[in-house]
Order: structure tokens, then C-alpha cells, then sequence
């Protein structure tokens, strides 16, 4: 009887303990998160940007292709009743994102406005869990830069291209008038004013260049309005024209003869003026 009364309290006993895990009795109550991770972003080589490519985007972008990313998250937590753990799944970093570094440095002068050529700061990150840096100079190379010369890029001065008679009283040898009567046989020496007569107008003609440009990319720059570098034209005085014969070897400038009997006998005084030709 006493046996019988042991047996069926050990079955009674068994009855009133739960069902447990066959490896493991504890059933687990997990604690925060926790992270095993060696993850890195570092700076790899990398070419200079063009001056083509002086523009923010182009340098951000440039940054963050200029790293590389490795190791790895991984997440776990530990069970508080008997200090198991378990991994869940890894975590991946996100793609390196870029900020500049500091105050834009911009050229002020260019058209469009740009980056300065030279070395540019920027800070990529990569994100798992936390946030990993690096920080990486990107060079834009510089301009290549030369005066540009089109029509549109000029201002062109003309030259005064036709000469005045002085007004002074005429003569045998200094004569004045557009029109004048001449005896037969005669000769004359005109003086000529040349300048313009129109106020601060040009008398030999220049051009006066507005810009430079870059011949590896669009950009230009305007010269300061009182330092335009300039150009002289050519000016050759050709022999003048008229009803009379010129006489290039004469003492006097300019000196005519008339073979002819003549009223209101015309000659011409003319420059041939030859601007910039690039």
C-alpha cells in the first residue's frame, strides 16, 4: 500500500511541471539589443575633377564614390534568465552620403558662377546602427585661360577714316580749301587733319577685349571696364585721290600737281584701317 501511495505522488508531481525546451529548460527572456560591429568607410584613390565639373553636386558625388565601405553590424541580444544569446540579422550600412566641409568657395567672377579650382573638403558618412566618417579632398584641376576674341567679345573703336582740310588761308604751298580753282600747271601742298572730330572719339581705331575663357570648359570672365587689355589698329595712309597727279617725293606733304585747267577739283585723303583679325 505504502509503494502504491510513492508511485502515485511521483506521477503527480511529474504532471505539475511544465513542458521545457529538450536542450535547454529556460525559457528565455530577451534583453535589449546589442551590436558586435567593426564596420569602417575610408577614403580610396581617386582622379581630380575636370573644371568642367566646378559645380557642388559634381564634387559631393565625386566624394562619396572616393570611399569604400566594409565589416560588419551584427545585432544580438542575451537572454536575463541564463545569459544565452542569440544573432539576428545583420545590418548593412547605407550608401556613403556627402556634406561640404566648411564655407562654399566660390569664384565670384565667373559666368556662371563656379567653384573655385583647387582642393575641396567634404565629410562622407555611412550609417549602420551608428555613423561612421571620413573625410575627403577632392581637387578640381584648373582653367586653361584665353583672351577671347570673337566680334561679340570686342568693343570695337573705329577708326576716323577721312582727313580734313585745315582751315587756314590758302596758298601756293599750303592750301585749305575743298574747292578750289587751279591755273594750269599748278601745284598745291594740303595739310590734313586726321584726328576725329567727333568728342572722345577714336582717331586710329582699337579694339578693346571684354573677356577670357577657358578653352577646357564654357566659362568666361569680364575684365575690369578700366582694364580691358586693347589693340591698336593698323593704319597705312595710301596715296590720296583726286583730279590732280600727288607727288610722293615732294618737300612739302600731300603736294598735288595739276596738269589741267579745272573749277571745284576734288582730291581725297583716306585710311585704310585694319582692326583685329583673330
Amino acid at each position: 500500500m505504502k509503494r502504491l501511495q510513492t508511485g502515485l505522488l511521483a506521477i503527480v508531481i511529474a504532471a505539475a511541471v511544465p513542458a521545457v525546451e529538450d536542450n535547454n529548460p529556460c525559457t528565455h527572456e530577451w534583453g535589449e539589443t546589442q551590436y558586435d560591429c567593426d564596420t569602417w568607410i575610408r577614403e580610396k584613390n581617386h582622379d581630380a575633377l575636370p573644371c568642367s565639373s566646378a559645380t557642388l553636386s559634381a564634387v559631393i558625388s565625386a566624394a562619396e564614390n572616393a570611399t569604400e565601405t566594409g565589416g560588419v553590424c551584427q545585432p544580438y541580444q542575451i537572454c536575463t534568465l541564463c545569459g544565452e544569446r542569440t544573432d539576428l540579422s545583420q545590418e548593412t550600412q547605407n550608401d556613403p552620403s556627402g556634406s561640404y566641409e566648411g564655407d562654399v568657395r566660390y569664384d565670384e567672377e565667373s559666368n556662371p558662377r563656379i567653384l573655385q579650382t583647387g582642393w575641396h573638403s567634404v565629410i562622407v558618412s555611412a550609417n549602420c546602427h551608428e555613423t561612421r566618417d571620413c573625410w575627403v579632398g577632392i581637387l578640381i584641376e584648373g582653367h586653361n585661360h584665353e583672351l577671347a576674341t570673337s566680334e561679340n567679345d570686342r568693343d570695337i573703336k573705329p577708326c576716323y577714316m577721312t582727313g580734313r582740310i585745315l582751315l587756314t588761308t590758302p596758298g601756293q604751298a599750303n592750301v585749305s580749301r575743298k574747292n578750289l580753282t587751279v591755273p594750269l600747271g599748278s601745284s598745291h601742298v594740303f595739310q590734313v587733319d586726321w584726328t576725329n572730330p567727333a568728342e572722345d572719339g577714336i582717331t586710329n581705331g582699337i579694339d578693346y577685349f571684354k573677356m577670357y575663357e577657358c578653352t577646357r570648359c564654357s566659362v568666361t570672365w569680364n575684365f575690369p571696364e578700366n582694364g580691358r587689355p586693347s589693340l591698336a589698329h593698323h593704319v597705312e595712309l595710301p596715296t590720296p585721290t583726286g583730279d590732280g597727279i600727288y607727288l610722293p617725293n615732294s618737300w612739302f606733304s600731300h603736294a598735288f600737281y595739276f596738269p589741267e585747267v579745272g573749277d571745284n577739283q576734288t582730291i581725297t585723303f583716306r585710311k585704310e584701317c585694319k582692326p583685329y583679325q583673330g
